[in-house]
């Protein structure tokens, strides 16, 4: 009984603190890149503060070479200010950085005042739209379409269809000679991903499934997915693209078990 009371506590322990943010990293190689690419992936932030204006989150961030940084949605809830994120983007404001709304930048009503931080600290709102990046000797093609939430508050009722002709339509522009990606904030919409001709998209949105099970349980329980998730974190390849799910970096109050907040750093480089 004794070692049973003592492993629990330990369990207890481990739930209750295990919230120190890790690094994430993937490489994907592709023949469409000629040089490497070192991009920060900031999903799910939801407010949560990295030590004083985000000095702990800054400085892992720094240490990474970054070319480019992409937020993809709910960097702001319904109970968090705008100051972490404000002290995230003016530390931030000298690397090229794209992003996109997810769906508690808009139950929030806080779209207006996040578009104007990112113009002030020069982030590119993404949605609906693409650039061709030259980078690093690269083209790049970043394109962007924010949460179905966006859609839903113009037109509820055709929401959904009017989010797959947007989707449709910047697959249909992009130059398939380039590298290609995609930021949309929910994983779940992966039938869509997979038909378009985006050779990788990045989401996040699932916090990881919440708990997980080194090597058994990717994660427990998601929004739109519910109970095990099967796109709750990770590098997903599908017949001629990728989709990268991050964990998000927000501390929830529920605990998050064996799914530490996590730093995605994606390297891409040529495919030798």
């Amino acid at each position: 009984m004794l070692i049973l009371f003592i492993i629990i506590c330990i369990i207890l322990i481990y739930i209750i603190g295990y919230h120190d943010m890790i690094i994430q990293r993937y490489t994907i190689q592709s023949h469409k890149i000629n040089t490497k690419i070192n991009i920060a992936i900031i999903s799910d932030l939801h407010g949560t503060s990295y030590g004083k204006h985000q000095s702990q989150l800054l400085q892992k961030m720094k240490q990474q070479n970054l070319d480019m940084i992409f937020f993809v949605g709910d960097l702001v809830d319904e109970h968090s200010s705008i100051k972490e994120v404000e002290d995230l983007f003016k530390g931030l404001k000298d690397i090229p950085s794209y992003y996109v709304l997810g769906n508690h930048e808009i139950s929030s009503q806080k779209v207006d005042i996040m578009k104007e931080l990112s113009i002030k600290y020069n982030i590119c709102m993404i949605g609906q739209d693409y650039q061709v990046i030259n980078i690093n000797q690269n083209q790049l093609c970043v394109a962007g379409i924010d949460d179905l939430a966006y859609f839903k508050e113009k037109d509820n009722d055709n929401y959904e269809e009017i989010f797959q002709q947007n989707l449709e339509q910047l697959s249909y522009n992009i130059d398939k000679n380039m590298y290609s990606i995609l930021l949309s904030h929910k994983p779940s919409l992966v039938d869509l991903y997979k038909n378009s001709h985006f050779d990788l998209i990045i989401s996040g949105h699932a916090h990881g499934g919440q708990w997980c099970i080194p090597h058994v349980l990717n994660g427990l329980y998601a929004p739109d997915e519910h109970l095990f998730p099967h796109y709750a974190g990770g590098l997903y390849q599908f017949d001629h693209n990728q989709l990268l799910v991050g964990r998000g970096l927000v501390k929830n109050l529920i605990p998050r078990f064996f799914n530490p907040p996590e730093l995605v750093i994606l390297t891409l480089d040529n495919l030798k």
